[in-house]
């Protein structure tokens, strides 16, 4: 399954490490679902709220 990812959740590293503090607020209020980081146009992390974090350990658990 290859997870779809609007333009908006999408960071390049520079954009993120500048927008760091407003990306957090948005995960944790959840007005954002997730935020793809680019590094050199590839993906290389997504930022989540620990609340999805810990549903997905739970269910990798099962």
């Amino acid at each position: 399954m290859t997870v779809k990812y609007a333009p908006d959740e999408l960071l390049s590293i520079t954009d993120f490490t500048k927008k760091i503090a407003g990306v957090l607020k948005g995960i944790k209020d959840q007005s954002m679902d997730k935020i793809g980081i680019l590094k050199n146009n590839k993906l290389e992390a997504v930022v989540i709220s620990t609340d999805a974090y810990e549903r997905l350990k739970s269910l990798e658990e099962l």
